[in-house]
């Protein structure tokens, strides 16, 4: 009964944080969230700084993240399911399936494919089957979108980035950008993983182009006015509203550098 409480408490916590990822905008730290920044620091220590591997540690943050999550609720469901010593048994023998046997049911449960030498002990433990299912159904569907929602921001904030380098070029005005700015920053705020995607291309990098951006208006405009407004939403980032534009300037640059792919100091 043990494993099968200390089960459920780390499924509603992964499920959860699951739920809190992919479907809620929040601003929490949630365990994804650090999973994702240690896998960026891992990254930043592993891989060669050059232009593949900039275009691939974005996608393999949202693995880790994935991995997590999978990870997560198979070994919940793996402690509930070890609750009881006759939740699996082999098909033909009826004797209980074991640790092992027992990993390889709740897998093929959460992964909808069934078959097999095993199955549930009673119907009890059937209908949890059937809960493990949907479990598997939902994370799977909520997932696609999840990675399509940060792709989409990704690419807003590159384009973004992109129309405010040829308004520049053409002498434009930056004020008309703040809409554009204040979509993206609500973005990044649903899925701040987007911000750990690098590019080859220097200027579409999308910490460092907030940066520029940032220090542009304060040159071209004298002040940060509306810019702070909105910038201080951005995920994990602090602001003194009584403290002065180049104090805020200096606090965006050090939360830029932690989106940098670099090697730590």
């Amino acid at each position: 009964m043990i494993l099968m409480f200390i089960g459920l408490i780390s499924l509603f916590l992964v499920f959860s944080d699951f739920l809190l990822t992919t479907v809620a905008i929040t601003d929490r730290k949630l365990p994804s969230r650090w999973v994702a920044q240690a896998a960026w620091s891992l990254m930043k220590r592993l891989l060669p700084i050059n232009a593949f591997s900039r275009i691939a540690v974005g996608p393999i943050v949202m693995a880790s993240i994935a991995v997590f999550w999978v990870i997560g609720t198979a070994l919940a469901w793996l402690l509930i399911f070890q609750g009881s010593e006759r939740s699996v048994v082999l098909s033909d023998t009826r004797q209980p399936a074991g640790l092992l046997l027992d990993l390889g049911y709740v897998g093929k449960a959460l992964s909808t494919l069934g078959g097999g030498n095993t199955k549930p002990g009673s119907a009890g433990w059937e209908l949890v089957t059937v809960l493990v299912g949907v479990n598997g159904m939902i994370v799977l569907t909520l997932s696609v979108s999840f990675v399509l929602n940060t792709t989409q921001t990704v690419a807003a904030g590159r384009a973004f980035l992109t129309h405010l380098a040829a308004r520049q070029e053409l002498g434009g005005e930056l004020t008309t950008e703040l809409k554009h700015l204040a979509d993206l920053v609500s973005s990044l705020n649903s899925v701040p993983h987007a911000l750990y995607y690098s590019t080859p291309a220097p200027h579409l990098r999308l910490p460092e182009g907030l940066l520029r951006f940032t220090a542009d208006w304060l040159e071209h405009k004298g002040n940060l006015k509306g810019v702070r407004t909105v910038l201080r939403d951005l995920p994990n980032f602090t602001d003194q509203p009584t403290s002065s534009d180049d104090v805020f300037l200096k606090r965006l640059a050090e939360w830029s550098s932690g989106f940098e792919f670099k090697r730590p100091n």
